[in-house]
């Protein structure tokens, strides 16, 4: 990228080189239109825009929605890897899985409210996080 925010072509393909090996984009060709991907590379195309933009905070919601196992894996993987260099990663998920997997705080939601905040570790009580999510706690946070 230029002083101006103007986007060089030979950098951006580079870029896009660059991020297609580094987050391990399967494509025949850098010049794949995304849509053409599958869904776990296709979300990993929007993870790679938000790097080149040099993004702090990713926001993900339901970041493996309609991808296979293998892809779950990949982008659990990935997101653990942004964070431990610093990143910060906010993952609002359905999935208790993928939670449990990937975050380090969860914050319960219920009603448009916080109802829980817990910290993840050995001792997350599953059944507990389940009914704050569904409503069974009185008291909010």
């Amino acid at each position: 990228m230029s002083d101006f925010g103007v986007f060089r072509e030979n950098d951006e393909l580079n870029a896009a080189i660059d991020y297609v090996d580094k987050l391990s984009i399967a494509t025949s060709s850098i010049e794949k239109h995304t849509e053409k991907l599958s869904g776990g590379n296709q979300q990993k195309v929007v993870i790679a825009k938000c790097l080149f933009s040099q993004a702090k905070l990713l926001l993900l919601d339901e970041p493996t929605r309609g991808v296979d196992v293998g892809a779950k894996k990949e982008i659990y993987d990935l997101v653990k890897s942004l964070a431990n260099e610093g990143n910060s990663v906010a993952v609002f998920s359905t999935e208790l899985e993928e939670i449990l997997g990937v975050c380090d705080r969860i914050f319960l939601l219920y009603d448009g409210s916080l109802v829980s905040e817990i910290k993840n570790g050995e001792n997350v009580d599953t059944n507990y996080i389940l009914n704050a999510a569904t409503g069974g706690l009185e008291e909010a946070v």
